[in-house]
């Protein structure tokens, strides 16, 4: 990504770059976030916060309220309302919206956070089972990663799987290795 650090608001007046690398990239799923950016998921690009430099403009920061009670702090262009980046509970950190790149296709998930999502997308039962196997697989397969290579905990691959491989194929995520 080290080409493609720079990023603005919509129409300009908020301009951004990062210094380094970010360290990890992640799709959000949550309600919240679906409730915040009107969508599936976004895509936040976590920094240090004195990492990213302001190259033109000031954004205006907003408080947004969140299900648990708790604040963030949506950082928005004062002129197009475009979120740039957020602030949770640590300033330390800024979850840089990857779609205000100049190159979004330059950063891809270094991990997907996925929430019960049963109310929010009205998933049929069989759907539901499957998607829960998914999501256990794939922890458990972080999980391992994790433990395997201690250095780079932000950087756990993703494996794919699909919700329509049957059940008992290699790529489904209830299959037992034999290894």
């Amino acid at each position: 990504m080290s080409d493609h650090r720079e990023g603005g608001c919509a129409c300009g007046q908020v301009r951004y770059r990062l210094a380094t690398d970010p360290l990890f990239v992640h799709y959000c799923h949550c309600l919240n976030c679906q409730r915040q950016t009107g969508s599936a998921f976004v895509i936040n690009i976590l920094i240090e916060a004195e990492r990213v430099r302001l190259v033109a403009g000031s954004p205006v920061p907003v408080d947004v309220p969140r299900d648990d009670g708790s604040f963030q702090r949506i950082f928005r262009c004062p002129t197009c309302q475009v979120a740039v980046w957020t602030q949770y509970s640590r300033p330390q950190v800024s979850f840089v919206r990857a779609g205000t790149l100049d190159t979004p296709a330059a950063v891809s998930p270094d991990v997907h956070i996925l929430r019960p999502l049963q109310a929010s997308l009205g998933l049929a039962a069989s759907v539901r089972s499957r998607l829960r196997c998914l999501l256990r697989h794939e922890g458990a397969l972080a999980a391992r990663e994790l433990r395997a290579a201690p250095g780079s905990a932000f950087r756990a691959p993703i494996t794919e799987h699909h919700l329509s491989d049957p059940p008992g194929t290699a790529a489904h995520p209830d299959s037992r290795s034999t290894r």
